[in-house]
């Protein structure tokens, strides 16, 4: 026996809800076909209403819960078993497809990462050339050019693929014709850069050349001029110094003369004192020995006075006796 509905008959009635369930007891093993849009929209239309009402239901047992919340809550309890209840076959239909839709959306999602896998395959292969030299552009040309187009792989998209494939191959022959004709013309810069630099290195030698050979002539010049200012030096010094030598030699010379002048003249007056002290020394000899002389007569004559005066002998004979005591060995005389 149905409840009698009383706290939410502003939502639904006992009649409403019977409704509902009879229309839903009609969709238990009923086939839907859900891929039909009308048949899933009526599905769809019939879920949502009774959704709509648990919603207001739910919320109106919150609202009421405080004033009626044993009440409210076995007749919120017991419209909610019977919408469930009544919901469910239509909810089972919706969830079955969801899943089913679900499953052939994945297969034909996975179907078309493989499609669009396949096409950025052929596209990367392509995009490697940029950037690259003429021989390995040809390689990929080859590559590409050898690329599978089965349908099995590419599916309603192999004509699309097709195309593409020729719009690539169109791209990757410009690619290369244009590569070639960069490096044609890089080899021509290289070229003329070589002989440019060539050029340059033999403008550079010949420069250097010319001016190592102008170092070297004015380095010789400076020489030449060195040497030649060295001679002049060399010889004004050598001038200066004959000069210098004469002049020495000269005044050498004259204190040579002047010395020997002087070693004359002291030699003359030595010569002069010498001859001047012999003449002296003779002098004083002959003074001496004349005195000497003088004084042995003068004993002499004494002792021939004594002789005579103590003998009365004459002159003569006292001289001679004289002359004979001198010549006896045993006779000295003091004198």
């Amino acid at each position: 026996m149905q409840n009698e509905i009383v706290i939410f008959k502003a939502l639904t009635t006992n009649e409403a809800l019977t409704e509902i369930e009879l229309q839903s007891e009609k969709f238990l093993g009923l086939t839907v076909d859900m891929n039909s849009a009308k048949e899933r929209k009526k599905v769809k239309d019939s879920a949502q209403l009774i959704n709509d009402i648990l919603k207001r239901v739910d919320r109106a047992r919150i609202d009421h819960s405080k004033d009626y919340k044993a009440k409210v809550e076995a007749e919120a309890t017991m419209i909610v078993d019977r919408l469930t209840v009544a919901n469910k076959p239509l909810t089972d239909l919706v969830n079955a497809y969801s899943l089913k839709r679900k499953q052939i959306l994945e297969a034909e999602h996975a179907r078309q990462t493989t499609i669009d896998s396949s096409f950025s395959k052929l596209i990367d292969s392509a995009m490697e050339a940029i950037g690259q030299t003429s021989s390995v552009i040809e390689g990929i040309i080859d590559d590409v050019a050898c690329y599978d187009f089965s349908p099995e792989v590419f599916q309603e998209r192999t004509e699309e693929a097709v195309k593409k494939h020729a719009e690539l191959m169109g791209k990757l022959q410009h690619m290369l014709a244009a590569q070639v004709a960069s490096e044609e013309l890089e080899t021509r810069r290289a070229e003329i850069e070589e002989k440019e630099r060539l050029q340059v290195e033999a403008n550079q030698r010949a420069i250097r050349i010319k001016r190592e050979s102008e170092i070297a002539e004015q380095a010789k010049a400076e020489a030449e001029a060195t040497y030649a200012t060295q001679l002049l030096e060399n010889a004004e010094r050598a001038r200066v110094e004959t000069i210098e030598r004469e002049k020495r030699m000269a005044i050498d010379k004259i204190e040579a003369e002047e010395e020997a002048k002087r070693q004359a003249e002291s030699a003359a007056k030595f010569e002069r004192d010498k001859i001047a002290a012999e003449k002296a020394a003779e002098q004083d000899r002959v003074a001496k020995l004349e005195a000497n002389k003088n004084h042995v007569g003068a004993i002499r004559k004494q002792i021939k006075l004594h002789i005579m005066a103590s003998t009365g002998l004459d002159n003569e004979t006292a001289r001679k006796v004289v002359s004979s005591l001198l010549n006896c060995d045993r006779v000295k005389i003091n004198y």
